[in-house]
């Protein structure tokens, strides 16, 4: 059975929950927490100072893989922030290793994505940060919904039910894709319907991450309920 490792907030109550679900005949989860509590500049700025010794911590559990579990945390100092901690977290564990940022990039270039609908649970100033990263690799944002919560926790509780409302109460529909962002945000449970309703593919940092993670642990396809991209040959 495969080990994956995944670095998360403090204050985070999903990934770990969601991973579980879905890799319980596949691999084991083992976890890392670097803190925060506010989803804001200041303390997302100071996220990735841990992430080199917490990255040690989980090789240390012989972890196949390593996933940094914080999508602002790895977009916050711009556009590449998430290419360089993917290679010092790789130079320091030895195994593969990605970034929810950098996950979700390679997810939407996978399905070929052009225009997006970003729906986030964060303040515009973060958020505006995740489109200037989406832009910068060549993707549109068509459509928004920015929840404006800061506290973490508060987005850990957020339901399934609210979080497809924001999707399905877009204005604008002129978008190729939907991109659910935040990996404190509940979201394996409506991917697929989202999709079904929409007629477009539906990630969610939770779903890329966990997506190519399991591509670069050399497992093969799984299906795992949670839309088109897990049917996609991956772009590397």
């Amino acid at each position: 059975m495969e080990r994956f490792g995944i670095i998360v907030p403090s204050s985070n109550t999903t990934i770990e929950k969601e991973f579980n679900e879905k890799l319980r005949q596949t691999a084991t989860v083992h976890t890392a927490r670097i803190r925060l509590k506010a989803v804001n500049i200041e303390e997302l700025s100071r996220f990735e100072n841990d992430v080199v010794e917490e990255t040690e911590k989980l090789a240390d559990a012989g972890v196949d893989v390593i996933g940094l579990g914080c999508t602002s945390g790895s977009f916050v100092k711009g556009s590449r922030q998430y290419v360089e901690l993917e290679r010092i977290m790789e130079e320091v564990s030895g195994v593969p290793c990605v970034t929810a940022s950098g996950s979700v990039v390679r997810a939407l270039k996978t399905l070929g994505s052009r225009s997006l609908a970003l729906v986030t649970p964060y303040t515009e100033e973060v958020s505006k940060l995740e489109e200037q990263l989406l832009n910068d690799h060549g993707f549109l944002v068509k459509a928004r919904r920015y929840a404006g919560i800061v506290e973490n926790t508060v987005i850990g509780r957020v339901a399934e039910d609210e979080v497809a409302k924001w999707v399905e109460g877009l204005d604008d529909r002129d978008f190729d894709t939907v991109f659910i962002s935040c990996t404190n945000l509940r979201t394996f449970g409506i991917l697929e319907s989202l999709e079904s309703s929409l007629k477009v593919p539906v990630i969610s940092s939770n779903s890329a991450i966990l997506w190519d993670m399991i591509q670069r642990s050399g497992l093969p396809k799984l299906k795992l309920g949670l839309g088109r991209l897990y049917e996609m040959t991956p772009y590397l």
